[in-house]
């Protein structure tokens, strides 16, 4: 009875949330404020004079009676107490739906992105600099993260927008279109004038940082099926792969997560679930051995951790170290620098996605003994076209040749990096294709393919011909569909598919179908079939590519033997177009690799039709001894019936 009373009353009382724990004894972590002067925070920002400024969003998927404001609202902290703790809260400005960041240019000047638009305040009134047109209204993939460069432009970020077409508008009406391509980010001067790419390929890019060498990295929120969750290096021009027009699984023939595909960019390394910050330490004042790392936040696995870089070429790889690890009831969101270069960051405090009236921010700063200067960031160098063109031909440093090509322009130093295109290093040759892939380089690029080019270089040229759109350039595509190397070919259907160029779709079948074929080129055929044949994308959860088209492929007498052979081994065994006599003509192909599919078949299939044929081929001395194990493997399912056990026993003795 004690036992039973007891365990009612532990069952009782409401578990109470253990601080985050910090896990660097140098470090000091204060709560700065909690519900309810903040309730479920996402950007932060700080002002020169050390004032605290959050969203507190009440807008984020609204249930049902809930009793917060009707609108988001920027709250003001300041007038801190001995622990850290703000003795003074205001409420700065609101009105405003789907609320994200919050940032303060280099003059002192506040800025918000909401999902739909970006303000820059002129007091506390807020006007609208940039806009996003679209029917897209999830709450957190639209508008998102932003930081600023060195020079004093605007970078931010635009999440995968479930794919809805998109117009971004700046304030002189520069305009960037989009829709299905993933998530981009963007640059554009103060004002909102000049908007512009830098790079694509992003599921939602809603944390970014400078590091003091003015590099840009941003963490990448999130895979949905595709893990991990990416921190990744950002460049002008670079492509990081996913594509949301082709579903959630990330595993589309066309999509890449890790540079997987030539042309993309591979991460720098895998986070935690959910990041939503990233900030480079280099600019705090944490202790000295922070300095070139990065912090980010965790939503999903309620961490802080540092990152360590590493250079890796002309980009780096990174490891993780946590910093601050809490419970269930930790969910930190995004960074600020104070001037003293301590570190404040939100905390949404609980894992659910609707507003629910929590919240947290909290300060993490190094004991007086350990604390070091904070660095700003590098401006960037300005040199003479000549100069970047010297330090391309002669720099050892993979970086320094990628900054380098970034900065070329003319016609006389852009001939001399063609075979930049097909530079071993990924960012390097990012960088050349980008730089030569400017409308109207065709005719230099067709030059250079003109000089029976290696592997290497035709890959790279091929993509480079793509982007400038010309098209001369297109004018190639039979060469490259028809070229000996099953890359190149893959990456000419791709091309041929997304830009839905049908003059070329009957050249299709023969580049997928000529040796060598490999499962990837296939794939792509498949893939290029679909979007050609006009069908829209399938649901994420379904199957990245049709089981129709598959089954098809193999059910068709007249379609190439090695496209059966792999459309069998993509179908699952059970599949109602795959049966004992489908499996049986197919094995009389005669055909190595189209056999070897069919016994593979066999193996997981228990009915009689497939075990009375396992018989038949285990005891056919004429094949191969490795058909044969296979076939003797695959009579498991029957091996309690006479039949299967006497060849069993026969091929034991």
């Amino acid at each position: 009875m004690r036992t039973l009373f007891f365990v009612f009353v532990t069952a009782a009382v409401p578990a109470v949330a253990a601080p985050p724990q910090v896990l660097d004894d140098r470090l000091i972590l204060e709560q700065v404020a909690a519900e309810p002067d903040i309730v479920t925070p996402t950007g932060i920002a700080v002002d020169a004079k050390g004032r605290i400024f959050c969203i507190e969003n009440h807008t984020h998927q609204t249930a049902a009676g809930y009793k917060g404001s009707k609108s988001d609202r920027i709250r003001v902290f300041e007038d801190f107490d001995g622990n850290g703790k703000a003795r003074k809260v205001t409420t700065f400005a609101e009105g405003f739906r789907d609320a994200m960041s919050l940032t303060f240019s280099h003059d002192g000047v506040l800025y918000l992105a909401t999902r739909a638009a970006i303000y820059r305040f002129e007091g506390n009134q807020a006007k609208a600099i940039i806009r996003l047109e679209t029917k897209g209204n999830y709450p957190h993939n639209g508008l998102c993260g932003f930081t600023w460069d060195s020079n004093g432009d605007l970078i931010f970020g635009l999440g995968e927008n479930l794919g809805e077409s998109y117009k971004l508008v700046g304030s002189d009406g520069s305009s960037e279109t989009g829709g299905g391509e993933g998530g981009s980010m963007y640059r554009c001067k103060p004002d909102g004038s000049s908007i512009r790419r830098i790079a694509t390929g992003f599921w939602n890019p809603y944390g970014m940082t400078f590091d003091a060498f003015g590099r840009l990295f941003a963490v990448d929120n999130d895979p949905d099926a595709k893990g991990p969750c990416r921190l990744l290096h950002v460049i002008q021009g670079g492509d990081y792969g996913y594509r949301f027009r082709y579903g959630r699984k990330g595993t589309h023939p066309f999509q890449a997560w890790n540079g997987e595909l030539p042309g993309t960019l591979p991460m720098v390394a895998g986070t935690s679930e959910a990041p939503s910050g990233v900030l480079a330490c280099d600019h705090t004042s944490l202790p000295k051995d922070y300095a070139g790392e990065l912090l980010i936040t965790s939503w999903g696995d309620h961490t802080i951790e540092r990152f360590r870089l590493a250079p890796r070429g002309a980009s780096f790889s990174a490891t993780a170290k946590a910093v601050i690890r809490g419970d269930e009831n930790f969910r930190p969101v995004a960074f600020a620098i104070a001037p003293d270069g301590s570190v404040v960051f939100s905390d949404w405090v609980k894992k659910d996605y609707p507003v629910h009236g929590r919240g947290r921010i909290w300060r993490l700063r190094a004991k007086a003994e350990h604390q070091c200067k904070p660095r700003s960031t590098a401006p960037r160098p300005v040199y003479p076209e000549k100069t970047w063109a010297s330090i391309v031909k002669d720099s050892k440093l993979a970086e320094e040749r990628m900054t380098a090509i970034l900065q070329l322009q003319s016609a006389e130093h852009l001939k001399k990096i063609v075979s930049a295109v097909a530079d071993a290093d990924p960012f390097v040759a990012s960088a050349a294709m980008e730089v030569l892939g400017k409308p109207g380089q065709s005719s230099l690029l067709l030059e250079w393919l003109g000089e029976k080019p290696s592997v290497e270089l035709r890959l790279g040229l091929l993509f480079a011909l793509r982007r400038t759109g010309d098209a001369e350039g297109r004018k190639v595509l039979p060469q490259f569909l028809a070229d000996a190397d099953p890359a190149i070919r893959r990456t000419a259907i791709q091309w041929v598919a997304e830009e839905r160029l049908i003059e070329y779709a009957d050249k299709l079948e023969a580049a997928a179908a000529k040796s060598p074929v490999t499962r990837e080129l296939f794939e792509s055929w498949l893939a290029a079939r679909e979007l050609l044949d006009g069908k829209k994308p399938r649901d994420p959860g379904k199957d990245t590519v049709a089981e129709s088209y598959v089954a098809a492929i193999l059910q068709d007498e007249k379609r190439p033997v090695v496209f059966r052979a792999i459309a069998l081994r993509m179908l699952r065994h059970n599949h109602p177009a795959i049966t004992s006599e489908l499996l049986s003509k197919l094995f009389e192909q005669n055909d190595e690799a189209l056999r070897l599919e069919v016994v593979r078949a066999l193996l997981l299939r228990p009915d009689g039709g497939s075990q009375t044929m396992l018989r038949k081929l285990a005891q056919n001395s004429a094949l191969p001894i490795r058909l044969r194990a296979l076939a003797a493997a695959g009579l498991a399912y029957s091996a309690d019936q006479p039949e299967s056990r006497d060849v069993l026993e026969k091929l034991s003795a």
